[in-house]
């Protein structure tokens, strides 16, 4: 495992900067997240700004329509989410590593972070009381999922949706 070859020495390193520090602290921990579950994590490294700010250009800013993230990670899109301007009680975020959870639950303490795994999306949205949503932004590794989890993900968010909402997606794949 990641720990048998020192992560956590080296997420322990003192870095001169804080930008620095953060950025080494995501990838170790995606690292280690990889290294435990490959398939599940889906990528090496975690979304660049880059990408995660041409996603959340994709959404919509309209106050009162609520946006879910499937698949945080280390939160590079839930930051270029929240810099969008997409209202913390306009935002719920699914992470099913309860690594990557607790990170983004000290990292974005104002939002609704959901600790569960996206084939169950739609039950506990609907125990929330949320029935409909206006975008789903996913970072979710589909293409390295069983066809039965890509297929329940995926009918679930289209129900959730209603045929007008926005889903958004990437993936790696060769």
């Amino acid at each position: 495992t990641a720990d048998r070859v020192g992560w956590n020495h080296f997420a322990r390193f003192d870095h001169t900067s804080e930008w620095v520090s953060k950025m080494n602290w995501d990838l170790l921990v995606f690292l280690k997240a990889w290294a435990r579950s490959p398939r599940k994590v889906g990528a090496v490294i975690p979304s660049s700004p880059v990408l995660a700010k041409a996603m959340a250009e994709q959404v919509e800013l309209t106050p009162g329509r609520l946006v879910v993230e499937l698949g945080a990670g280390t939160g590079a899109v839930t930051r270029a989410l929240v810099e969008r301007g997409i209202r913390p009680e306009d935002l719920i975020v699914i992470e099913m590593d309860p690594v990557f959870c607790s990170r983004l639950r000290q990292r974005f303490p104002q939002l609704q972070i959901l600790n569960i795994d996206a084939t169950r999306l739609e039950p506990v949205l609907r125990r929330h009381h949320i029935d409909r949503v206006a975008t789903i932004v996913s970072s979710l590794p589909l293409l390295s999922l069983d066809r039965k989890s890509q297929h329940a993900i995926l009918r679930q968010s289209f129900r959730l949706l209603g045929g007008r909402g926005t889903f958004i997606q990437y993936t790696y794949g060769v």
